[in-house]
């Protein structure tokens, strides 16, 4: 296994987790998977049985662990997406989101560091825009303004990332909302939640149904990371990016109806109104498209089609909050 082709990627069973390493593997990568398995192993098992892939059950807390790994492994590039992901999930577990989502990534990066990791991928969330008071799209040079647990602890990681990168090729990924289908799939996105619900013919609650967020596939996360563990440009210092398209700025009214049109079924939901979450920003992904040549493939109308079949095929029992990360 050469160490130029040799990727570590935590949250490996994860929802956007699994599908990295599916696809890394598909391009030639060697791939080191590192997981806890909070939610369960069912996104590791595609890869189980893909050459040049090795899992390691390991919480990224653990310091001392992922320090032995990490100088037994000697990655190319550490693909870091473990996180307790997500507002309800963090304010769950504040002491947990902390330790993991920026604690850890402060030390995992330092090992990375000493290991002489060539390239240190950190996701991040277009969450850390927050509330924004003009609907003029929002780039990466617009203030910050996290309004929750989640999206506060990505943004002092990103700080601290900023400030301690100088001398590791580093990339701060904003990921869009995501959606799609996974191996290890979740149902309490908004995308899925919609698709799942207007699938299946079941009333559902909007709040804030003019609102605007940006959405993007889980397939075309792992497409940008693919690319730049590929790259052979090299871009010194931290890069930092939103991931996603323009044209996936949608409005929660404009998903529903966009849901419904793609599938051919009526959206049964009732306006509620305000609801605890301010969040509302537009975000303009032209950074990514010029320096990255990324181009999102897969919208929310391909999701809500994907989503539709698998349901329509019985594929995912449901059973309380296993497709769910709360």
């Amino acid at each position: 296994m050469s160490e130029e082709k040799r990727v570590l990627v935590t949250g490996a069973a994860g929802y956007i987790g699994s599908g990295v390493c599916r696809k890394l593997l598909s391009e030639g990568f060697s791939v080191i998977g590192m997981d806890s398995l909070m939610y369960g192993a069912t996104g590791l098992l595609p890869l189980l049985v893909m050459p040049r892939f090795e899992f390691v059950r390991l919480d990224i807390r653990d310091h001392s662990q992922f320090q032995q790994q990490l100088d037994r492994i000697r990655p190319f590039a550490v693909v870091h997406l473990a996180a307790i992901v997500g507002d309800p999930a963090c304010k769950k577990m504040p002491e947990a989101a902390r330790q993991t989502n920026l604690d850890a990534t402060k030390a995992l990066f330092g090992v990375a560091l000493e290991n002489k990791t060539s390239r240190f991928i950190f996701a991040s969330t277009c969450s850390n825009y927050g509330l924004s008071d003009s609907m003029a799209l929002l780039s990466e040079d617009n203030a910050l303004n996290p309004l929750s647990l989640y999206a506060e602890t990505k943004v002092e990681a990103e700080r601290w990332l900023i400030d301690n990168s100088a001398t590791l090729e580093t990339y701060i990924l904003r990921f869009g909302t995501a959606h799609g289908l996974s191996a290890r799939m979740r149902f309490d996105l908004t995308v899925n939640e919609f698709a799942q619900a207007i699938a299946m013919g079941s009333p559902f609650d909007v709040y804030d149904s003019e609102t605007w967020r940006p959405y993007c596939h889980v397939n075309d996360f792992s497409d940008l990371i693919c690319h730049i563990c590929a790259d052979k440009k090299i871009r010194a210092g931290v890069n930092v990016f939103n991931v996603g398209s323009d044209e996936e700025n949608y409005r929660k009214i404009d998903l529903i109806n966009t849901i419904a049109q793609a599938t051919s079924r009526t959206a049964r939901f009732t306006d509620i109104g305000r609801g605890a979450d301010r969040r509302n920003y537009r975000v303009s992904f032209a950074k990514v498209a010029a320096e990255l040549r990324f181009k999102p493939r897969y919208g929310v109308a391909y999701s809500a089609r994907q989503i539709s079949e698998a349901l329509g095929l019985d594929l995912f029992p449901f059973h309380g909050g296993r497709y769910a990360n709360v």
